[in-house]
């Protein structure tokens, strides 16, 4: 990606990464400088607290200095308690390789994501995350790409699914209903193109009121949605599997936040899968229920 412009900040959210060109016009060899980190409570961390590194000038020599540097803070940063907002959605990021992004789309589907009480398959109620109002539960033994090879229907009460049957441009709308909660969704076998977000609930209907640029969108695998907001992606349906879309925060996952993005359901069946793949739950249970991960 390329930023627009030069910051003198940056911000990480969780799982978020990303690299920095350091301009050096400023100082001289043996120079120090304090990098700074601020841990957000807003994020849901608890402890409000600065991280520092030092940055230091070397000549041709390659001798440091050992002093502590002396430089302030920029008097633009964000502080602990503002709000995470992902550096997309800061800056005006723009993909290097230029691809513009399909005029229209063949379908669009939903996926509404929420804190809550749930109950499992034992009737136990557990605290969790659901997308479409239901927690994803894990049959260890019964992978879903084999429910879907099989010519079988998936449990929607065991897992939130959606479908694009064909090849083409598809969009997804991610809807974070969480009050006071961010989230980091990312799908599986497919980079998208992030169209647009914002506060609210977006639904279908309303992504064809929207007017999006197409002009080499955003190109990412994970998305930070804030509270109470949403996001439109779109995918080219054009690798077929039952791919998960989750939230990367792993104990997000471990209760319930994961759905399945089925691409080319007929394509799928279709595929010589090995037996080397089958025979790893050969002699099973398949109804036996496991760790959601």
């Amino acid at each position: 990606m390329t930023l627009l412009g030069g910051v003198s900040s940056a911000y990480g959210a969780v799982i978020k990464s990303f690299s920095v060109l350091i301009n050096t016009t400023q100082g001289a060899e043996g120079d120090a400088f304090w990098i700074r980190a601020t841990s957000a409570v807003f994020c849901g961390l608890t402890n409000d607290q600065v991280g520092k590194a030092i940055l230091r000038y070397t000549g041709s020599s390659g001798n440091l200095t050992t002093s502590e540097p002396t430089s302030s803070a920029w008097s633009d940063l964000a502080t602990s308690t503002d709000e995470c907002t992902p550096l997309d959605a800061a800056y005006t990021l723009t993909p290097r390789q230029a691809q513009t992004a399909a005029s229209t789309a063949l379908s669009t589907q939903v996926l509404s994501s929420q804190v809550g009480a749930f109950v499992d398959v034992n009737n136990n109620t557990f605290a969790g995350f659901a997308f479409n109002n239901t927690a994803y539960q894990n049959q260890i033994y019964n992978p879903l790409l084999s429910v879907v090879h099989n010519g079988d229907t998936m449990n929607s009460s065991l897992i939130p699914s959606i479908t694009f049957e064909d090849n083409g441009a598809a969009n997804i709308v991610l809807n974070n209903l969480d009050t006071g909660i961010a989230h980091p969704y990312h799908l599986h076998g497919n980079a998208f193109q992030l169209l647009a977000r914002g506060s609210g609930i977006m639904s279908a209907a309303g992504v064809d009121a929207l007017t999006l640029s197409l002009d080499n969108p955003l190109r990412k695998d994970v998305v930070w949605i804030e509270s109470n907001s949403w996001a439109l992606i779109r995918i080219t349906s054009d690798n077929p599997g039952v791919w998960p879309l989750h939230c990367h925060i792993d104990w997000h996952l471990a209760v319930g936040k994961m759905a399945a993005v089925v691409v080319q359901p007929d394509a799928i069946r279709a595929m010589d899968l090995p037996s080397s793949w089958s025979d790893l739950c050969s002699g099973t249970d398949p109804s036996a229920f496991g760790p959601d991960r």
